[in-house]
Parts: C-alpha cells; structure tokens; sequence
C-alpha cells in the first residue's frame, strides 16, 4: 500500500507525471491512499475557507 499525505500544493507536470504513477499502479492492484488536507476537513487555502 502507498500512503501519500499532501497539501495539494502541487504544480500540472508533477501532478501529471504523479497521476501517472498512480493509475499504473492501482491498475497492477496496488493500493493507494491519498490523504489531504480537505480530506481531514481542512481547507488547502484557510483563508478561502467558509465558515
């Protein structure tokens, strides 16, 4: 299984280069859990943030 934990802060060819990584590897049945900030209930820019 591959954990990742992010901030979301990440620019389009990493991101690009990353999904790739991610799609081969759920496609062989490798697990993959992706924790972000907004998935913990926090938003990425608190300042966008909504009360």
């Amino acid at each position: 299984m591959l954990i990742i934990v992010s901030d979301g802060k990440i620019r389009d060819t990493p991101r690009r280069n990353g999904q790739q990584l991610l799609d081969r590897l759920r496609a062989t049945g490798r697990a993959v859990l992706w924790i972000s900030r907004t998935s913990l209930g926090q938003a990425a820019n608190p300042a966008s943030a909504s009360p």
